[in-house]
């Protein structure tokens, strides 16, 4: 199907989000919010930054001081003219720019409630394609079940395009085909930015025309068959040899029904030490210990070191809940104000954090390191009997791999206890996840608290929070390998095929609020009524055997 859109001039710009690699420009924080922890809520719609780990392939934003082009690896319209950043001089002494693309990446949109984070200025920020037949792969680290993916895209002349959405499963969603407007157009597409500016990297002239150039915005609904696949990255071809084409950043909104707040295990002991400064005043007054071993401290929202500091609009929030990026619970921090982590450093190789007793099927856990830890751990249960856990390696808060462990949350700012300097990273400092399945023996005790034993190292390990699943929500098949449902998504009626009878089914929201309940040889199940979304659904057999079964509602 062509979606035709007027369009002239010379090229498509598809600029996505930060990459998982350390960036080397740190933000001031005094920008707008960049979407805390890369991901926002509006008006009950979550959105997510989508990260890139690969597949950038030039810079096209000059910035910093110096020459256009000495910080730039190509054009954005093959006649040698760039994005610039607000701020760039050409000299140390020259007056720095004030129109551009924001210093911090966050890029405001004019028709819509969401974002998009282009990746550093000092790096490769933009899959630029130009050749006829020409093709790139963006890759995200943060893969998630979508109900739609945005791209911000310009181009040079107007370029023809199609590609492919792709999933973790391998898989892919073919996109339609579209010809994306010139940076000079003002319709074809929806417009996201206009006004940015441009400089020429030859001769160091700038261009304030003030209604250009433009960024615009391509829509991908995710189908239902694939809504509850995790989307991976997308592929662009270029079908012409017509104008330039780029991609620039790429946001998500989540499938609704995502995991809720419901699982958070208030820790009621065993934190020992406060990384996270906060309020007005030195860093030092509102911590006692930093996060790194460094100097330095985890942000929340509002912090103001000093006094000609503006309040950051970025870090933790102010209700501390962290909002999971990877499949799981969302997370709790306890009080800014308190000590708020179990901090395990070579003076201090273990630690206990206990939580009212509680039955789930796992034990989260919100975690990240310095440079790296290997850490071992041990539940415990109201009983006094004790689990033992595989150890993990924890990354580091600045890592480029993640160890095999899922991130949380990324972005979310640091500060100098000792100098009162705020940094912020677009995909750093990192959050992950751990995730220790409680065992079929343990399954109907209450567990009330975990042990964390750290090798040694010269590394520092925190643990944050805790989350737990209500024991419907499992997701693993005990003995009924033979069970299925169909179809899945569903619209009204879930058929279950087993090879025994089902004795009962119930269908869970992602709270483990219990909806729908059928009993007695059942082999259908009614969805109708029900919002769209993710629900659990358990089915029991005769026998006692059971298996949870997650579902989409399209």
């Amino acid at each position: 199907m062509m979606k035709n859109y007027n369009l002239s001039m010379k090229m498509i710009a598809l600029m996505a989000v930060a990459s998982i690699s350390l960036p080397s420009q740190a933000f001031d924080g005094k920008g707008p919010r960049p979407g805390l922890i890369s991901k926002v809520a509006y008006q009950g719609e979550q959105y997510s930054h989508m990260m890139v780990s690969s597949g950038f392939n030039e810079d096209i934003i000059a910035n910093g001081i110096g020459n256009l082009s000495a910080s730039v690896t190509e054009d954005v319209d093959d006649a040698d003219y760039v994005f610039l950043s607000k701020g760039l001089q050409l000299t140390a002494t020259s007056t720095p720019i004030t129109f551009g693309l924001p210093a911090n990446g966050l890029i405001s949109n004019l028709h819509s409630p969401h974002t998009y984070q282009l990746a550093s200025y000092s790096a490769n920020n933009t899959l630029r394609l130009s050749a006829a037949g020409s093709e790139g792969t963006l890759q995200f680290s943060n893969a998630q079940s979508l109900e739609k993916l945005f791209l911000l895209v310009t181009s040079a002349g107007g370029a023809n395009i199609t590609g492919t959405i792709n999933f973790s499963d391998g898989t892919k969603q073919n996109l339609d085909t579209y010809i994306v407007p010139s940076w000079f157009d003002k319709s074809g597409l929806p417009m996201v930015a206009t006004g940015v500016g441009r400089g020429n990297r030859t001769n160091n002239a700038f261009d304030d025309f003030g209604d250009a150039p433009n960024l615009f915005q391509i829509e991908v609904s995710i189908s239902a068959a694939n809504k509850l696949k995790l989307v991976s990255g997308v592929t662009i071809t270029k079908n012409t040899a017509t104008g330039v084409f780029n991609l620039m950043s790429a946001t998500g909104l989540k499938v609704t029904n995502a995991p809720s707040n419901s699982g958070f295990l208030a820790i009621t002991s065993g934190f020992n030490y406060d990384i996270i400064a906060n309020g007005a005043g030195a860093a030092t007054a509102s911590t006692n210990n930093d996060a790194d071993g460094a100097k330095y401290a985890f942000v929340a929202a509002g912090l103001k070191p000093k006094e000609t500091d503006t309040p950051t609009t970025y870090g933790f929030a102010e209700d501390g809940v962290i909002d999971n990026m990877a499949v799981g619970p969302n997370y709790k921090l306890g009080s800014f104000a308190a000590n708020n982590t179990l901090r395990l450093s070579t003076g201090m190789l273990e630690g206990k954090v206990s939580f009212a007793a509680t039955k789930t099927e796992s034990l989260y856990l919100l975690v990240t390191s310095s440079n790296g830890a290997d850490v071992n751990f041990k539940l415990h249960f109201a009983d006094g009997t004790t689990q033992d856990a595989a150890s993990a390696v924890v990354p580091g808060w600045f890592a480029n791999a993640n160890n095999g462990l899922d991130m949380v949350a990324t972005g979310i700012g640091r500060v100098n206890v000792d100098s009162g300097n705020i940094e912020y990273f677009n995909n750093a400092p990192s959050l992950f996840q751990i995730v220790i399945p409680v065992s079929e023996a343990n399954k109907s005790k209450e567990l009330n608290g975990v042990t964390a034993t750290m090798a040694p190292s010269t590394s520092v390990f925190n643990l944050l929070a805790a989350s737990g699943l209500n024991t419907v929500l499992g997701t693993e098949d005990f003995t009924m390998a033979n069970t299925s449902v169909y179809p899945n998504p569903v619209n009204d009626v879930l058929s279950i095929v087993n090879a025994e009878s089902v004795n009962n089914v119930s269908v869970y929201n992602v709270s483990g609020q219990l909806l729908r309940e059928v009993k007695s040889n059942v082999s259908q199940v009614s969805f109708s009524g029900l919002s769209a979304g993710i629900y659990f659904v358990k089915i029991t057999s005769n026998s006692g055997s059971s298996k949870t079964v997650k579902v989409l509602k399209a």
